[in-house]
């Protein structure tokens, strides 16, 4: 994501991916996706992208 863990650098690369799911129907049903824009620290934006692996698994949706 990041070479840096600070609030800052985590938030750019949490917002980066956000504009690139925000793009995709696949989804626009994954209740964090609205999450990605908060002000998070690394440790909520790794909770985050767990719970969007866990969706992305539940739905057949490959990630690369």
């Amino acid at each position: 994501m990041t070479p840096h863990e600070d609030r800052a650098s985590v938030s750019l690369a949490m917002n980066q991916i956000a504009d690139v799911l925000e793009d995709n129907p696949l989804f626009e049903n994954f209740f964090g996706l609205t999450l990605f824009r908060d002000n998070l620290t690394l440790a909520e934006a790794n909770d985050l992208l767990d719970d969007f692996y866990d969706y992305c698994d539940a739905h057949d949706i490959w990630v690369e």
